[in-house]
């Protein structure tokens, strides 16, 4: 072939593969392949073209599909290293304003990771694989030695309850606002709060199939309602929140448990262990707040609920 015939494929080749890599870096899916797809079928490029899938993929894996995968997986793999050092950091220090900055930091990443479409399935794969539904639990998770530990079921069974005709998240969130506006507090940010409450919606679910707290939707919509406004006024939707009283007690968690429940630990479900940092995980502390709700008929035992901050 003639030297400047060779030199004129080269350059198509070379402006067809810079397309490639502006529509992986603008998530066109469909764009990527049909540049593969010209490459592929244009004689004067597939020789290059398979040299650069060789040069690339492993053998067995030569092919639009697995460039675009592994392009992928380097792009999730830069900031899988970013939340792993932020959770370093995190565990490595004392320091209240850089932990709250690396946990800040965290869900910034996770959500990028969430909502771009060609990283999105690698970050749900790693929330699979720590026992997880969202970013929040992953954080307690790396947080959290003892919640490391524990024996987590797979949520995949708890998210095929039947919600059909439940009240939806958003619907729950603009509820839990308005019982923090009459209780003059803030609330954490809309899409935090919206994660912890799919969260709780899975362990009570789950939590439910094992002890029937719940005939139906029903049943478990109006406790939903309350319970958001109960976590609202308690804890501002923070699973971290402490706080003393003074006969000595300790609340802790989304619900602000008691520790006058420590009795509770080891039974019903609730592993043993320290009470703090259980209460302070997502998923015992709704359980153990099923559980205190359960033996009262109520949510009497929250100040909140007495002093009509729920409705």
């Amino acid at each position: 072939m003639p030297e400047a015939q060779v030199q004129q494929n080269t350059s198509y080749f070379l402006s067809q593969r810079a397309r490639m890599d502006r529509a992986f870096d603008n998530s066109d899916y469909n764009g990527f392949m049909a540049v593969a797809r010209d490459l592929e079928n244009n004689p004067a490029t597939r020789s290059l073209w398979h040299k650069e899938l060789a040069k690339l993929l492993p053998e067995g894996n030569r092919n639009a599909n697995g460039l675009w995968n592994i392009k992928a997986l380097k792009v999730y793999n830069g900031y899988r290293a970013r939340w792993i050092a932020c959770a370093e950091r995190a565990r490595n220090t004392n320091d209240r304003t850089v932990k709250q900055e690396a946990y800040d930091e965290f869900l910034e990443i996770a959500r990028y990771c969430a909502g771009d479409r060609r990283i999105d399935q690698l970050w749900n794969d790693d929330l699979r694989n720590h026992g997880v539904k969202a970013g929040i639990n992953l954080w307690l998770h790396l947080m959290n030695p003892e919640y490391r530990q524990m024996p987590l079921k797979p949520l995949a069974e708890a998210r095929q309850f039947d919600f059909a005709g439940s009240i939806t998240t958003e619907e729950l969130y603009s509820i839990a606002k308005q019982a923090a506006q009459r209780n003059h507090r803030g609330i954490a940010e809309k899409d935090y709060v919206v994660a912890l409450i799919n969260d709780m919606r899975v362990y009570i679910a789950d939590f439910n199939k094992e002890h029937k707290f719940f005939a139906n939707d029903t049943e478990m919509n109006v406790w939903l309602k309350k319970a958001v406004q109960v976590i609202a006024c308690e804890s501002g939707f923070n699973p971290r929140n402490a706080n003393s009283n003074s006969n000595g007690s300790r609340d802790f968690g989304l619900f602000q448990i008691n520790t006058c429940h420590v009795d509770k630990l080891g039974k019903n479900g609730i592993p043993e262990g320290d009470f703090e940092s259980l209460m302070k995980n997502v998923r015992w502390n709704t359980y153990m707040a099923l559980l205190v709700w359960k033996g009262a008929g109520s949510f009497r035992p929250w100040n909140v609920y007495k002093q009509g901050m729920v409705v």
